[in-house]
């Protein structure tokens, strides 16, 4: 009796083991998707503060791939500035009592599966811009790529979502996104993850009066 017991008990040991190894594996993965995601968001970062300090119709254009986390599925990226402090409350620094802020964003569903869920950031992957208040954020309406001038994604996790719906998912009824200024882009296609983000910067009509103008984004998905 006593070999069937200890391999019974060896058995349940090694399950355990395993699916310990398992987790760790899983939360490592999810750990390097979401440091490769700030990596992007650090390089758009830098490419967005070189062109605010350049000449007029300067620009630059960043690879960036949408990693698609386990535990945190990517829907989109949002390139805000804020003006409310409470939204810069982990932005060091920030000037004026604002901030800018490249936000990767997931999509978590309703324990009972129904109704919204919530659309909300990758806060890991969260990277403040050091750029001056005196510049807009707006959308290049001369290129060819989609990018939403609202706080969620066009489509997220495949479905179509209206103004009331975005709304809702992000909690606007509170007045975060009230007085900000935002470019969402989010993937197209389910097999593709890589995009052409061109920065520019353009003159405004408050630039004439010592403004530092404005950075337009276009968003292409290769």
């Amino acid at each position: 009796m006593a070999a069937p017991i200890e391999l019974f008990i060896a058995v349940i040991i090694m399950s355990v083991s395993m699916a310990i190894v398992f987790n760790n594996l899983s939360h490592m993965s999810d750990t390097q998707c979401e440091f490769k995601l700030k990596v992007q968001n650090e390089k758009l970062q830098a490419a967005m503060q070189r062109v605010s300090i350049g000449s007029w119709d300067s620009s630059e254009t960043v690879d960036y791939v949408m990693e698609r986390c386990t535990s945190d599925m990517v829907e989109g990226v949002r390139i805000a500035h804020y003006s409310k402090p409470s939204q810069c409350i982990s932005c060091a620094g920030n000037y004026g009592g604002g901030c800018w802020v490249i936000e990767p964003l997931t999509y978590t569903l309703p324990v009972d599966g129904s109704g919204l869920g919530i659309l909300e950031p990758i806060q890991s992957a969260r990277v403040c811009i050091e750029l001056s208040e005196s510049l807009n954020l707006a959308i290049d309406t001369t290129c060819s790529g989609t990018v939403s001038g609202r706080q969620c994604p066009k489509t997220v996790a495949g479905e179509e979502i209206s103004d009331a719906d975005c709304n809702k998912m992000t909690f606007a009824s509170t007045g975060i996104f009230d007085t900000a200024n935002l470019a969402t882009f989010e993937r197209n296609t389910a097999t593709s993850s890589s995009f052409k983000i061109k920065i520019t910067k353009g003159s405004t009509a408050e630039a004439l009066s010592g403004t530092a103008g404005q950075l337009l984004i276009c968003v292409n998905q290769n």
